[in-house]
């Protein structure tokens, strides 16, 4: 009986810890936090998206069957609140599931903007290279994009 009681707390412990060991962990973002941080700070709806990259195998998954579409999304300024926009728009850089991927149970927190719904939301960006933006939080943690409407 104990050797039995043992092998249930075992098995147990090893389902606890398996579960953690595959969690996507990722920086806790406070707006203090995300305001020292960004060079670009906007109120903005989404007005169109192209797909960079259709997709792609995502790196970070065990699962071979999830995959990532690389999206440009570009976003009609309403407020500046930090930074400059050069003209009245701003293209974001960001990774969505793709539409026949397998689901993540814990994984990345990837974005899906409805275009022309009347969404706004609230962007901590730094900008790339080629001057598209990038939010603040990664490419795979969209903290720094907040829906406002």
């Amino acid at each position: 009986m104990r050797y039995f009681n043992a092998s249930i707390t075992a098995f147990f412990g090893s389902l606890v810890f398996s579960g953690i060991a595959h969690a996507w962990i990722s920086k806790e973002w406070h707006t203090q936090s995300l305001m020292e941080e960004s060079t670009l700070v906007v109120v903005a709806e989404p007005r169109g998206k192209t797909v960079i990259a259709a997709r792609q195998h995502f790196p970070y998954a065990s699962d071979p069957n999830v995959y990532v579409d690389d999206v440009a999304t570009t976003f009609e300024v309403i407020l500046v609140v930090k930074g400059r926009v050069n003209g009245k728009t701003v293209v974001l850089h960001h990774q969505r599931f793709a539409k026949d991927s397998d689901p993540m149970v814990s994984g990345p927190s990837l974005i899906e903007f409805k275009i022309g719904g009347g969404q706004r939301y609230l962007l901590f960006l730094n900008r790339e290279f080629n001057g598209n933006a990038v939010a603040t939080s990664g490419l795979f943690d969209q903290s720094a994009i907040v829906l406002l409407k």
